[in-house]
């Protein structure tokens, strides 16, 4: 078993002599704020004990506790749980 040392990135770039990757940063913490879209999701429906939804990013799940089951949607589209009692 041959066991490779392990050496930090930026002794790396030194010992081949070439620059380091550049951190430049993509925005501002106030100009991601103003341009932020709140996620809205849709076709809520529960798969076994998964609930899941659609979005414009793709399938949203949240796993849920066996014993709640969605019975329908809310006002604001979002769904309703209840618990299942035996």
């Amino acid at each position: 078993m041959t066991v490779t040392p392990t050496i930090n990135p930026e002794d790396w770039y030194k010992l081949i002599g070439k620059p380091g990757p550049t951190r430049e940063q993509h925005g501002s913490e106030a100009s991601v704020s103003e341009n932020l879209v709140p996620l809205k999701l849709t076709n809520w429906r529960l798969e076994g004990n998964m609930l899941m939804a659609d979005s414009s990013l793709g399938t949203y799940g949240h796993r849920i506790p066996s014993d709640l089951i969605m019975t329908g949607l809310n006002e604001d589209g979002l769904p309703i749980l209840r618990k299942v009692v035996l």
